[in-house]
């Protein structure tokens, strides 16, 4: 191969029906030619980064999904555009888009687009059904919104209208193309709802109870359940979320009282404590709910006549102290039990739930259950492997002359339980032992593996 071959190298070329070839130039000279004209005009890229290069997040361009010829997008007169590929990171973006946003490529590149840039119109985050590029993924279409929000670098908001076109990055690689430039809100016509806030499609809850699924059941922690939970119905159902809990020993607990406010969710620890026992023949909603029974609809004048019972009075109190004018209350099951209950209620929006949202808000406390539920028994698992763990770990000898002392401290989360250990043991003639080990696994069997071993080593020493 001659001189021009070698430094070329394999490059993307682009064939005369519009689609993108690897394979080795012919001529090196005139392959850097037409991909350097392609580039014309972008300049070097910020921050020292040569066109083509790895992209963060571990995007290479060239090609495959994220292997554009060039990772500069061509300019146009006033309009941003970025490419997203099927994970909704930023793999392509033009000179423009940097200057509208206020962010170098180099901060862009391998970004979670949505998280990175998108805001309603008080600068608070929007769900992931509420994203127009989710929806054109979804329903494979062209869609555009003539007023929207993007987040700067600086913290300000960019007012701006967009286009959103399904492309395909590769061979069976799907993408997007997002175009934007920016508007005046108030020289539009007529007024205009960007945050999406009218009644939710067909389309929408599947997309939101589909997010619900992969979001709660990609951690075992409680905790983070939880908040995931709430941020996926708060503000999008309800102004307000509250989640009570049931114990393991029977008991109940408001776990979580969250509130929209100005575009921030507040979180009232005040509203949180120990709940009164389940009445098993009370008819209130949240009773019900705690009891496994259907969800309901509920409002502040459910709770004004007589309590039935103290779970009711603190009920009264949970409407007066935060308005609510309509809730849904709908139990949280798991697969053997009912684990609590999710209530949903609005303040601030004027709108009374409907029965339609009641069904959806009792199958998104559906999916949060089996979620909670595989928590609580990778937790129960957890504990009695450190239990068993714990115990099988020896007592420290008292050797004359010597003075020890061991300190287990287990890593967080899925390490707190395995094989580590550690021994120590007078030996025939004097000396003593001293032993740190670990078995690979962190589960019971590691921790049973531990056992065996250390038996095994001082009957062996």
């Amino acid at each position: 191969m001659d001189g021009a071959g070698d430094r070329s190298g394999p490059r993307a070329t682009h064939t005369e029906d519009g689609r993108t070839d690897g394979g080795q130039a012919e001529d090196g000279q005139a392959e850097d030619e037409r991909v350097e004209s392609g580039r014309a005009g972008n300049g070097p890229a910020p921050g020292g980064r040569p066109p083509g290069g790895p992209v963060p997040g571990g995007r290479v361009p060239g090609r495959t999904v994220s292997d554009w010829p060039a990772w500069r997008l061509p300019e146009l007169a006033d309009a941003g555009m970025y490419v997203v590929d099927d994970r909704g990171l930023i793999v392509a973006v033009n000179a423009q888009a940097e200057r509208l946003v206020g962010r170098r490529a180099t901060d862009l590149l391998g970004r979670d687009a949505h998280e990175l840039l998108h805001r309603d119109s008080r600068g608070g985050s929007i769900p992931r059904i509420r994203c127009m590029v989710r929806q054109a993924f979804l329903s494979g279409r062209t869609l555009h919104s003539e007023l929207a929000w993007f987040e700067r670098g600086d913290g300000s908001l960019l007012s701006m209208a967009w286009t959103v076109a399904p492309c395909e990055l590769a061979p069976g690689e799907r993408g997007a193309l997002v175009i934007f430039h920016q508007v005046d809100p108030a020289a539009l016509p007529g007024p205009w709802a960007a945050d999406a806030e009218g009644p939710m499609s067909e389309l929408d809850r599947l997309a939101l109870l589909a997010e619900t699924t992969a979001t709660l059941t990609a951690t075992l922690d409680v905790q983070e359940i939880l908040r995931q939970l709430v941020r996926l119905v708060v503000p999008l159902l309800a102004d307000w979320a509250v989640v009570d809990l049931l114990t393991e020993e029977g008991g109940v607990v408001r776990q979580l009282v969250v509130h929209h406010e100005n575009g921030e969710l507040v979180h009232h620890e005040d509203l949180e404590r120990a709940m009164p026992p389940v009445p098993e023949a009370s008819s209130m909603p949240l009773s019900r709910a705690l009891r496994g029974v259907t969800a309901a609809l509920a409002g502040p004048e459910t709770y004004r006549g007589r309590p039935d019972s103290a779970l009711a009075v603190v009920q009264q109190e949970l409407f007066q102290a935060t308005g609510m004018h309509s809730a849904s209350i709908a139990p949280i099951r798991g697969v053997r039990e009912t684990v609590g209950a999710l209530t949903l209620g609005r303040a601030s929006q004027a709108e009374a739930f409907t029965r339609s949202e009641l069904l959806l808000v009792e199958d998104i406390a559906r999916r949060a259950g089996l979620a909670l539920d595989n928590a609580r028994l990778y937790e129960r698992q957890r504990r009695v492997a450190e239990t068993m763990q714990r115990h099988l770990l020896p007592q420290l000898p008292s050797v004359p002359g010597l003075r020890m002392t061991a300190c287990y401290r287990p890593s967080p989360r899925a390490s707190q339980v395995g094989g580590d250990w550690y021994d120590a043991f007078p030996l025939p003639g004097g000396a003593t032992a001293l032993v740190i080990g670990d078995v690979v696994g962190h589960d019971l069997d590691a921790a049973a593996g531990m056992a065996q071993i250390c038996n095994m080593l001082r009957a062996y020493a």
